[in-house]
């Protein structure tokens, strides 16, 4: 009786087996290319000194086949605000607000294909896009104001969405160093900015500012009626 015992798959069906070299080749080639994607996706967040000259000593790769997303060519994107990062700050009780450390920020970090990334980027969009319109954009501001007051027991008194607009490439050749940085305050619009007013039970009050600098004043109820009163005394 014949034995096929050491006789491959590929031989039975009478194709041509492949060769230890061939497939030695094509291993190598498979590792290098998921060497390359895991290079490019670990340098997506708080790209380390190496991992930017790992990337760029082997730029022809990983820019050909656009795994970088900071080479990609212009001409790959609409260019409209869709393209652009989107952001929520909000600022603390007693905070310094020239302080760019002292904004809790939405989303603060991690890796950007993340489900809850995504949402908050969608989340500061909508706020950005609904900046003119008060009765929406600020549904969405006391929302999030009451989510830090009771979800992260912080006495939130501001809070604003930032656009990080794009960077062009001319400007970053021909720049200073501060102009270079993809996080200095010129890429970085306010479309909404507003104060926030907290209650003893946590209702949170948006009050939208004039713009970046000016902030409207709000009427407190006793105010107004102090206000009121000392009028009627005048006018007697």
């Amino acid at each position: 009786m014949p034995s096929y015992q050491n006789e491959s798959a590929a031989d039975r069906d009478g194709a041509p087996p492949v060769s230890d070299l061939a497939r030695n080749v094509i291993s190598l080639v498979v590792f290098i290319h998921l060497f390359f994607v895991a290079l490019c996706l670990g340098a997506n967040v708080a790209r380390s000194e190496m991992h930017g000259r790992l990337i760029n000593a082997f730029g022809f790769y990983v820019q050909s086949l656009n795994l970088n997303p900071d080479f990609t060519p212009y001409h790959l994107t609409h260019g409209t605000l869709d393209d652009v990062d989107h952001r929520i700050e909000v600022l603390p009780k007693d905070a310094d607000p020239d302080d760019a450390e002292a904004w809790v920020k939405l989303p603060d970090g991690g890796y950007r294909a993340c489900d809850s990334y995504k949402r908050y980027q969608r989340l500061a969009k909508t706020l950005a896009l609904l900046a003119d319109m008060e009765e929406q954009s600020g549904s969405i501001a006391r929302d999030v104001g009451e989510h830090f007051v009771h979800e992260r027991g912080l006495q939130p008194v501001r809070m604003r969405a930032r656009r990080h607009t794009l960077q062009h490439w001319r400007t970053f050749l021909d720049g200073t160093p501060d102009s270079r940085d993809p996080d200095a305050d010129m890429y970085l619009q306010t479309p909404y900015d507003a104060d926030l007013i907290v209650t003893d039970d946590g209702v949170v009050f948006p009050n939208k500012r004039a713009d970046a600098g000016e902030s409207a004043q709000v009427a407190r109820p006793e105010q107004s009626s102090a206000e009121g009163n000392a009028g009627n005394s005048e006018g007697n």
